[in-house]
């Protein structure tokens, strides 16, 4: 079961909520033979996302005259914070051998700056550039005696270290991504993880879509049948380069038609 609730005036504040339940199955060797051991459980995720959009604050007036064309600038700021796995420890057989599920965090945000273009009454993004930065944590610390225990919920994230200078150490994960869209046509990305297990994972890809040019097919044609389609359809084609430079280097992508 999930539930989201948005509300947007000026700022757009976003919360989620999902439940969910799980059964585990253990399967053993017992003097009388295998065994399995089961056990149900329940957790619940939980979710906030504050954005800020140039757009909405400052309204449509600020389109500046060029030429023929009208642009603005824009920024768009975002910060989100989740936690998954809010539940309480589960064990098989002894109580006395519980164990933590899975909990873990993300902190993040984003910084986007670019141009729009106002082509009649549509709107192009002409360029943009989005940062991303994000610290994730496994909120499990397992050199307790005895056993382990949960951490609270940012873990062992340390604000400037983890997520201003986006440094990772030996719990923290730090990802970075860089977005560059050219009238919402060609994209490039590109995206770094660091942190336990994952040492300086590069990702390389690139995006086609139809969005700006059909935008633009929109204002110039009169047919009202083809300007119901470049209005409502988008074609996406992304590819992606995983972990570049290593033994499992893969390539990935997708077609999409809306």
């Amino acid at each position: 079961m999930s539930l989201g609730l948005n509300l947007d005036y000026c700022l757009s504040l976003s919360l989620g909520f999902a439940y969910k339940s799980f059964i585990s199955v253990l399967n053993g060797s017992t003097p009388q033979g295998v065994e399995q051991a089961r056990v149900k459980s329940s957790a619940i995720d939980l979710g906030v996302l504050i954005e800020a959009k140039s757009e909405k604050i400052f309204e449509e007036t600020q389109f500046w005259n060029f030429g023929e064309n009208d642009f603005r600038p824009t920024l768009d700021l975002g910060l989100g914070y989740s936690i998954s796995n809010i539940g309480k420890e589960i064990y098989y057989v002894d109580e006395r051998q519980k164990d933590p599920i899975g909990r873990s965090m993300r902190f993040g945000y984003s910084i986007s700056a670019g141009a729009d273009l106002k082509v009649d009454d549509k709107i192009i993004k002409a360029f943009s550039y989005t940062f991303t930065g994000e610290a994730s944590d496994i909120l499990i610390k397992r050199d307790t005696i005895p056993g382990t225990e949960y951490l609270g919920a940012f873990g062992d994230l340390r604000i400037n270290k983890n997520l201003i200078m986006l440094e990772s150490d030996n719990e923290v994960n730090v990802h970075r991504g860089h977005t560059f869209n050219f009238f919402e046509t060609l994209y490039l990305l590109s995206g770094r993880l660091n942190g336990p297990g994952f040492q300086n994972r590069k990702t390389e890809g690139f995006g086609i879509s139809t969005l700006g040019f059909f935008k633009f097919l929109s204002t110039i044609t009169e047919n009202t049948f083809w300007k119901s389609i470049f209005d409502h359809s988008v074609i996406e084609y992304f590819s992606a380069t995983v972990n570049t430079g290593t033994i499992v280097e893969s390539t990935v992508g997708g077609l999409s038609i809306r």
